[in-house]
């Protein structure tokens, strides 16, 4: 039983290598659409020593570790999974003896099983070309929790992407309720800038939904600056998070099931 998802993954990866110059452009892209914002942040700096805690090393690790995540740990199956069931593909896959959302986890995580080795390269080429400006793990085990962080980044994205290409059960067309989502997260996770630099308002906000997850946890913890309990609070808020995510996605699965009449929406 396991052979035959091990054999799709190595399949999706096969594929992935016949088109290696577009993903390497598509994560050479994510990491270098951040690279500008440490420049930015330093000149806003100017003679200060830190701004909310995050000092100049601070800052350009922080937007280091944003491209990282970006690049390696972002689903991209909204779309794929809104063309299947748009365009009626979907019944290729409800007669197969695979799951359809598992299928669709394992080639997205082929896809960013790449992204990783690629990602990783080029972060360790920054490190040593800014060794001055880029802050190392305090410890072995703030590394492996953040990397912990980074898996449950990917995990809790692909749970988004999941619900989003679900919801053409309903809408059909889902680039509006993409692009919204993009806004969102993009504020809320910290991608942008880190919340500690946002009004009071917006940090509550953000408090309370599971965007700050994305980015910010990670690299807070990569940095240092929670503490054990905060640590704790934070991976079984996400693990939260996680499971009702999972839970939402296979009720709204198999509701839409009923909606899907073979002929695409």
């Amino acid at each position: 039983m396991k052979m035959k998802y091990i054999h799709t993954f190595g399949n999706e990866l096969k594929s992935i290598f016949v088109y290696r110059a577009r993903v390497l452009n598509w994560v050479v892209y994510d990491l270098l659409s951040f690279i500008v914002f440490p420049f930015i942040w330093l000149t806003v700096y100017a003679g200060r020593s830190s701004i909310a805690g995050f000092d100049r090393a601070d800052i350009v690790t922080y937007y280091i570790l944003t491209a990282y995540i970006s690049s390696m740990a972002l689903a991209h199956q909204s779309r794929v999974v809104r063309k299947d069931i748009v365009h009626g593909k979907l019944n290729t896959y409800l007669t197969r003896p695979f799951p359809y959302l598992l299928v669709g986890t394992i080639h997205d995580t082929a896809y960013h099983f790449v992204t990783f080795f690629i990602a990783t390269l080029v972060g360790l080429a920054v490190i040593f070309a800014l060794p001055t400006y880029v802050v190392l793990p305090r410890s072995p085990l703030l590394a492996a929790l953040f990397a912990l962080s980074v898996i449950l980044t990917y995990c809790l994205t692909l749970c988004f992407e999941e619900l989003i290409g679900l919801s053409s059960f309903w809408l059909g067309e889902t680039t509006g309720l993409n692009q919204s989502f993009d806004l969102v997260t993009t504020v809320l996770s910290g991608q942008l800038a880190p919340l500690a630099f946002f009004p009071l308002a917006i940090q509550s906000i953000a408090r309370f939904l599971p965007f700050q997850y994305l980015f910010y946890f990670p690299t807070e913890i990569y940095l240092g600056k929670l503490s054990s309990q905060g640590l704790l609070n934070g991976f079984t808020i996400e693990g939260l998070w996680l499971l009702g995510l999972v839970g939402v996605i296979l009720a709204v699965w198999r509701r839409g099931l009923y909606r899907y009449d073979g002929a695409g929406m």
